[in-house]
Order: structure tokens, then sequence, then C-alpha cells
């Protein structure tokens, strides 16, 4: 972790169910 600096990879699938992966933590991200 980079103090005040989080680099965040983002993986946007094109379903309805976007793969999002932050500091190498994979979550579903569902857009409201």
């Amino acid at each position: 972790m980079e103090s005040g600096n989080v680099s965040t990879n983002t993986l946007m699938s094109a379903q309805e169910g976007r793969v999002i992966k932050v500091s190498g933590i994979s979550k579903n991200y569902t857009p409201g």
C-alpha cells in the first residue's frame, strides 16, 4: 500500500456483472 496513493486496476467486462480488481482483490461491482 502506498501512502496517500492507491493504485487501482479495473477490469471491465462487457457483461452486466463487472469485475474490478483493486490492489489484487477481486470485487463484484454492480452499477446502480
